[in-house]
């Protein structure tokens, strides 16, 4: 320990203080390569490295001793996916090939996927576990939240379900032969679809005692003997990953409102809820830490009223112990402050949900990472990667291009995603719209090209305003094409005063948006009309109460937000309508 925390202080330039007596004086440079050489590290050459700042920032996870989790969620994978079959084709999912040929070339499923009602093929799937592989080569856990079976609602089995399930973990364990995955379900694997029975349910035709006995038997070859016993109960389990920390997977799938057992016996199915409180007052004796799993986020309104309210008070109990809590099933990438009932300013704890594998529908496929202290286990930072799916169908032959679409920390300015820093977060977006509509496009996992514009590329967010000064003329001729000269009939590029007077003009926003969803075409799908319509106050305002949204129906902390926010909006300060080129511009540079 006492030589990776010295590592930690040396990557991170770490001043050493007072010269000791008779010490010579060397250069910062040289000591960096005196202390690597010490603790065994002089085989890396740090100054290519830290020209790459991801690269640069493994390295100091690595030396600061933190965990690296992966969260892959909803992969939702299609067997009879057909590249090319019919992507309009009126049911509930498309893209299958029992569903015909499409009308015309517009209507046809991608290679590598397809942002319309269409679910994961397995290219999509093979080549995320590679991007993960060949990315990020210290994982220490992999939570995987739930949903591997498709949208296809109409056509489920248990035979066709077990066989995707069976399909999809066999692939996980064959390519992470080392790493520990802790699995849950979603509502997508018992057939019928969302349906969870009481384990005392036998009938073979309402049962989902398969389930639980297959998720039992492909979990075994991760988890520990002694959890057989709670997941063939109710699939659910825990597991102390190391000394100290613990990790809970729940089915919290049997608070869904489409779970029709709900409607026979309404109380705390398999006793999950009970089960939870006393491993959580265990696990505090122990002073352990703990993280949950759970595919519905509680606060969702499709989570039964009555065990949101119930799962609520159990992790304020227990806020101490449980430090972050892992979710899936929306596709998008959100959070939640989890908030004391009796005390609404004291946060308690945040959940974070891990979007979507699928591109189901007008998304990006995605995984997230987490870097995670490895002595209080909070989450210090998490990374979105995606792939531009319009860019990627251009070439069957050639893989999708995979990136990191923001930093939790860095886009947000958050020192970590503790329960206290994410409070803050909320306010600030409350009170700064631009901020909003940041965390709206990063929510749906929008990709309006962070990286490459007009071929020019930016890393530096830093000199962000100063580059689009230089830039912006250049962008805007772009934009607005050449114009006729009224003297010599022949085209000509606009001069920077009728530039002026055309994005000053009222119908700026207007004319701007829609000539820049022109030349985004080739990053961002034409026909995506959740991102050409935008996001407008209304869709904003709901999103913002949905991060401070733990409990289903509670609106104590909506009320607070939407307070702050009007008040923004009549102060006049950053009211959101973006009425500069250089607004304009930034979610092409920055994401």
């Amino acid at each position: 320990m006492g030589e990776t925390r010295n590592a930690y202080r040396i990557l991170v330039g770490k001043s050493e203080g007072k010269r000791l007596l008779g010490r010579p004086r060397r250069r910062w440079v040289y000591n960096i390569k005196i202390d690597l050489r010490e603790i065994g590290w002089d085989g890396i050459d740090w100054i290519d490295l830290a020209q790459d700042r991801d690269q640069w920032r493994a390295l100091v996870n690595m030396a600061a001793d933190v965990l690296t989790i992966v969260q892959l969620s909803d992969i939702h994978h299609d067997p009879t996916y057909l590249p090319g079959g019919n992507a309009v084709c009126g049911k509930p999912m498309c893209c299958r090939s029992s569903q015909g040929s499409p009308e015309n070339r517009d209507a046809s499923a991608g290679y590598w996927g397809d942002y319309r009602s269409c679910d994961t093929p397995w290219n999509i799937f093979e080549d995320t576990v590679q991007q993960i592989k060949r990315t990020h080569q210290r994982i220490d856990y992999i939570y995987m939240t739930g949903d591997i079976v498709d949208h296809a609602i109409w056509n489920t089995s248990i035979e066709k379900n077990s066989d995707v399930i069976t399909k999809v973990l066999k692939q996980l364990q064959a390519d992470f032969p080392d790493t520990p995955v802790f699995p849950i379900l979603g509502n997508h694997e018992p057939s019928p679809l969302n349906v969870f029975a009481p384990h005392y349910i036998t009938n073979k035709k309402v049962s989902t005692n398969w389930l639980y006995q297959i998720s039992a038997e492909m979990w075994s070859v991760w988890l520990p003997s002694e959890t057989r016993e709670t997941i063939l109960k109710g699939g659910f389990y825990t597991v102390l990953a190391q000394p100290g920390f613990r990790i809970i997977a729940l089915n919290n799938n049997v608070c869904y409102h489409f779970n029709w057992w709900l409607i026979y016996n309404p109380r705390d199915q398999d006793d999950q809820l009970k089960w939870l409180a006393e491993t959580l007052l265990q696990s505090e004796k122990a002073a352990e830490k703990v993280h949950i799993l759970g595919h519905i986020p509680s606060g969702d309104t499709e989570c039964l009223r009555t065990w949101s309210r119930e799962f609520h008070k159990i992790i304020e109990r227990f806020e101490n112990t449980v430090i972050a809590i892992f979710n899936g099933h929306t596709h998008n990438d959100h959070f939640h402050v989890y908030y004391a009932i009796e005390e609404p300013t004291h946060p308690v704890s945040v959940s974070v949900n891990g979007g979507s594998v699928t591109p189901f529908s007008d998304l990006n496929s995605n995984y997230k990472i987490y870097t995670v202290d490895s002595a209080t286990y909070n989450i210090l930072d998490s990374e979105t990667w995606i792939f531009n799916l319009t860019k990627a169908n251009t070439n069957a032959s050639v893989n999708p291009t995979w990136f990191k679409l923001y930093s939790f920390k860095d886009i947000y300015g958050v020192e970590s995603l503790t329960p206290t820093e994410m409070d803050k977060l909320t306010h600030r977006l409350a009170a700064n719209r631009s901020l909003l509509e940041e965390y709206s496009r990063c929510h749906w996992q929008r990709d309006l090209d962070r990286h490459q514009v007009f071929g020019v590329y930016y890393t530096d967010v830093g000199g962000l305003e100063r580059r689009l000064r230089v830039f912006e003329t250049r962008v805007l001729r772009g934009m607005f094409g050449p114009k006729r000269d009224e003297v010599t009939g022949g085209l000509r590029k606009l001069h920077n005063e009728e530039l002026h007077k055309l994005y000053s003009s009222p119908s700026t926003i207007k004319m701007i948006k829609s000539k820049r969803m022109r030349l985004a075409r080739y990053y961002v799908k034409n026909a995506d009309t959740a991102l050409a319509n935008g996001c407008d106050s209304q869709c904003l305002k709901t999103k913002l109460c949905y991060t401070a949204t733990a409990k289903m129906g509670d609106s104590t902390q909506c009320d607070r937000l939407m307070q702050e926010y009007e008040a923004a909006n009549e102060r006049g300060g950053d009211s959101g309508i973006i009425n500069t080129v250089s607004g304009y511009l930034k979610p092409l540079i920055n994401g």
